[in-house]
Parts: structure tokens; sequence; C-alpha cells
């Protein structure tokens, strides 16, 4: 094969390279423009689901009627430690009976 023939091919050869180059640059770039619009749509619900759950984190559930909680604290061997029943009314919550009752159920390192 001729040496003009040759540098022609090769020539024809590495313009079809730079062509496939570009292509593969820009679905690359188009790739990662998504990628971003999906991470700023990710970051924009975990903010609303934090949002969410600071609203109703907040709130401060109160019992709808009287009742008992009954607090067990077991150890790895499925053996008893401490129990305690919490009588509770109409109107308390949990946070608040575990705040009031804290001594009564804490555990110590005794024994």
């Amino acid at each position: 094969m001729p040496k003009n023939i040759r540098k022609g091919i090769t020539i024809v050869l590495l313009i079809i390279w730079l062509v496939d180059c570009i292509k593969i640059k820009e679905i690359v770039l188009k790739m990662q423009k998504k990628q971003k619009v999906l991470t700023i749509i990710l970051s924009i619900i975990a903010v609303a689901i934090l949002v969410v759950c600071i609203i109703v984190g907040g709130k401060s559930f109160s019992a709808n009627y009287d009742g008992k909680i009954i607090v067990e604290v077991v150890d790895i061997d499925g053996e008893v430690i401490k129990d305690k029943k919490i009588k509770f009314s109409e109107g308390d919550t949990l946070v608040g009976l575990l705040t009031d009752n804290f001594d009564n159920v804490l555990v110590t390192g005794e024994g």
C-alpha cells in the first residue's frame, strides 16, 4: 500500500477516534449534570425529612387515658435485673414520666 494512502487512512482513523472521544466526553458531562441534579433533589428530600422529624419530635404527645408502663432492664442472658411499673394519667407524657421516675428505673453497676 502506498505511503500516501496509509497516511490518509491513519488521519481518518485519528479523526474518528477524536470524534469518539468528544462524544464520550459529552456523555460524561451529561451524566455529571444528571448526577448533580439528583444530588440536589436528594438533599432537598433529606432536609424536608429532617424538618418533619424535628417538628414531630418537638411535639409533646400526651396520653389519652390512664394506664401503666412497665420498664424492665434485662441483661444479656435474658434475666430481668430490674423492673418498675409506672402509672400514668391522662395528659402525662412519656418523657415526663421517665424524667420523674429516673431514679426508680436507673440501674447502677452495683452487685
